[in-house]
């Protein structure tokens, strides 16, 4: 099985996930990713929002892929260290956008909910500015002055637009970044899982963490894995 980490562009983009021989090739071949998206009176129809309203939550830097994204194309995007180029279907990113409005009603906090999502954490419901909302039992901040550290190895729920055989998971750590060990550490775990469960063996495998400004938890750091599985 061959491993790929992200090239640093800075020193932002990415903590500790390059090894001295990261990338097999010299000079990147070219390819053509998926475009933005073109949607039709269909794709309306299964929509709840508008298909102006989910590009208008993506930001300048991201856009909507048309159709799946190669195991090629993966590679090719992670060895040229442009995290940008990574993108959702149109139908899972308003699922995301819905999720993230549904959270933004009922708790505190983005961070209250993923402690309690991610890591288990309890929750409690409290008065915040006149409104019923929930929040994590401990906080982040309580989390931080009791120096927590914790792990979770988790199927990204809402994962970028990628073909069959391809699986996208998530490392998160509550506090601190995530090391390179422990994205080797969790790299065996998933072999383990996937000789188990009878759906292909773990081929190939890309990391990579976000740089700040495109990371949607910036204060729960997490590295995505990109999981080829093999068919055969």
């Amino acid at each position: 099985m061959r491993v790929a980490r992200a090239r640093p562009m800075t020193i932002a983009i990415c903590h500790s996930f390059l090894s001295k021989n990261a990338f097999a090739f010299q000079q990147p071949h070219i390819l053509k990713f998926p475009s933005t998206y073109k949607y039709s009176s269909t794709t309306r129809l299964h929509l709840k929002l508008t298909p102006e309203e989910i590009a208008a939550s993506l930001g300048p830097d991201r856009t909507i892929a048309s159709k799946c994204f190669t195991w090629d194309q993966l590679q090719d995007i992670v060895h040229n260290g442009d995290p940008t180029m990574h993108s959702r279907s149109m139908q899972v990113q308003e699922q995301y956008v819905l999720h993230a409005r549904e959270i933004t009603q009922s708790w505190r906090s983005m961070n209250d909910y993923i402690l309690y999502s991610k890591f288990g954490m309890d929750k409690m419901e409290i008065d915040v500015n006149g409104e019923r909302k929930f929040v994590s039992c401990p906080s982040l901040e309580e989390c931080k002055a009791e120096q927590r550290v914790e792990k979770r190895l988790l199927f990204n729920e809402y994962p970028y637009f990628v073909c069959e055989g391809i699986e996208h998971w998530c490392l998160w750590k509550l506090g601190g970044q995530v090391t390179q060990k422990e994205v080797d550490a969790a790299i065996g775990d998933l072999e383990q899982r996937m000789e188990k469960d009878g759906h292909g063996a773990l081929k190939d495998v890309l990391t990579w963490v976000n740089p700040p400004h495109l990371q949607s938890i910036p204060d729960i750091d997490h590295a995505h894995l990109l999981c080829l599985r093999d068919s055969q």
